[in-house]
């Protein structure tokens, strides 16, 4: 069996960042401080783990024979990193335990674990895509208040100045958009990273009532 994990006690469950619904087994504040801090960035890492997850499972469904152990063990080390990046430190340990399992050629631990791992991690994935969804559909910002921020952010990529931009980025991805808003602002985002103001400035132009402003 897998160790026990020592039991919380009566503490309350762990923040959630606003605009994020919490998820159950992850500490979702401090999967977004593991990840760099930003809601859009939390969200980029959820979905990626989402895929990754999703295309390693199927390894995952049979105990691998002893010359797959190497194999194994690599999958289940990887998903080790990622869990524990994003907060899920209850499966990040889980995962490690197989790990040493696989390591140590311990074929009856992880006979006897790797199926019930294997279903928390598709609980996992499951609630993550849910939250994820569930978000995406939020009603988008009031437009008076929306369009401030751009306005600003506008200002701000002319002005080059890149802690401006981080902050009403942030204040912007914060708040509930539509699927077209939020593709825009994760575009520019990107293109604040790669230093392409210019782009960024051509990006933000898609979004009605930035166009045009001097």
């Amino acid at each position: 069996m897998f160790p026990a994990t020592p039991l919380r006690g009566g503490a309350p469950p762990p923040a959630t960042p606003p605009g994020l619904p919490r998820i159950d087994g992850i500490q979702t504040e401090k999967g977004l401080a593991n990840t760099g801090g930003t809601l859009s960035g939390y969200r980029k890492v959820l979905t990626v783990f989402c895929a990754d997850a999703q295309e390693r499972l199927p390894r995952l469904k049979e105990p691998p024979a002893l010359n797959e152990l190497p194999l194994f063990t690599t999958q289940v080390h990887a998903l080790k990193s990622a869990a524990a990046s994003l907060g899920a430190e209850e499966l990040s340990a889980k995962a490690a335990a197989l790990e040493k399992a696989g390591n140590s050629k311990d074929d009856a631990f992880i006979r006897e674990n790797l199926n019930a791992f294997t279903q928390e991690l598709t609980r996992l994935v499951e609630s993550i895509l849910a939250a994820l969804a569930e978000n995406e559909e939020s009603p988008p910002a009031p437009a008076s208040a929306q369009r401030e921020l751009l306005y600003q952010l506008k200002d701000a990529l002319k002005n080059k100045n890149v802690n401006a931009i981080d902050r009403i980025l942030e204040s912007l991805q914060q708040k509930p958009q539509d699927a077209h808003t939020r593709g825009t602002l994760e575009k520019i985002s990107d293109a604040v990273l790669m230093t392409e103001f210019e782009k960024a400035l051509q990006t933000l132009d898609e979004l009605d009532g930035t166009g045009g402003t001097q």
